[in-house]
């Protein structure tokens, strides 16, 4: 089994629900198009430039952990960071298969999210780490 750690100095965002727009085109048809707004957006436009392309893609069937650490604001109650688990992994997820580390993220068979403060534990710093392990089932 190959495993691969990376880290990212990059805070990532839970995805938002897509907008949907709809508009009239010139020749009367409606057109409908789908966007993500705000932060969202902005992260994954950063993620983009910020994020350098694998070295390699990995093979087969995949294990992945991914770790996000969120900056905790001046003033919380909650004892994680806002949103859903499974929304701060698509934009983690969607960037690392954009940028080649493995072929398609149907190759991942296993997956578990974390979600944190920054300055809890032994993470200091916002960003997020993904560990990828190459499995044989």
């Amino acid at each position: 089994m190959t495993t691969s750690n990376y880290w990212f100095d990059l805070e990532p965002v839970p995805a938002s629900r897509p907008r949907i727009r709809t508009f009239k085109a010139k020749n009367g048809a409606m057109i409908s198009s789908a966007y993500y707004a705000g932060k969202y957006k902005k992260f994954m436009t950063e993620a983009e430039t910020a994020i350098q392309p694998a070295q390699f893609a990995h093979q087969g069937n995949l294990e992945v952990e991914v770790v996000c650490v969120v900056t905790k604001p001046k003033t919380t109650k909650r004892p994680n960071p806002n949103g859903d688990v499974d929304n701060y992994a698509k934009g983690v997820l969607d960037i690392i298969t954009k940028k080649g580390y493995w072929e398609d993220d149907m190759q991942i068979v296993k997956l578990t999210v974390i979600k944190t403060w920054a300055g809890e534990g032994n993470v200091l710093d916002p960003g997020f780490s993904v560990e990828i392990t190459e499995v044989d089932y």
